[in-house]
């Protein structure tokens, strides 16, 4: 399982303890030390990587990945978004499941749902908003 933007461990520290093989990838060397801190506590192994999540490469699969807690909006930029889901594609697997999690508030101001377009991505099966 792996976590994209896991910060300090809050989410795949926890999976690790119901003994999934956990790996966390963040950008910042900070949020990664509190994460091992944090593992340790758990008495966990958790792998982290340092990188950057629109431009990395693992080197393996993973059958469930995940971002959560708005991380991706982080983005901003579509370029941004693009650069991600390139990089995603490399630890794409034939099986197994990809979940971003993100809280768009909506404002008197906006009069229409935003809309995200991730449709480019050339794996994408489904979209669904909730």
């Amino acid at each position: 399982m792996l976590e994209l933007a896991c910060g300090s461990g809050q989410l795949i520290v926890p999976i690790a303890t119901q003994g999934w093989a956990a790996t966390g990838l963040d950008l910042s060397a900070k949020m990664l030390a509190a994460a091992q801190r944090r593992a340790a506590a758990a008495a966990v192994q958790v792998h982290y990587i340092e990188a950057e999540m629109r431009d990395f490469n693992i080197g393996r699969y993973f059958s469930f990945k995940f971002i959560a807690r708005n991380s991706l909006l982080h983005l901003i930029e579509i370029d941004n978004f693009a650069a991600f889901f390139s990089a995603c594609d490399a630890i794409w697997s034939r099986v197994g499941s990809w979940h971003l999690m993100l809280s768009i508030p909506v404002h008197r101001w906006f009069r229409a749902p935003v809309e995200i377009d991730f449709l480019s991505c050339e794996r994408r099966r489904h979209c669904t908003a909730t």
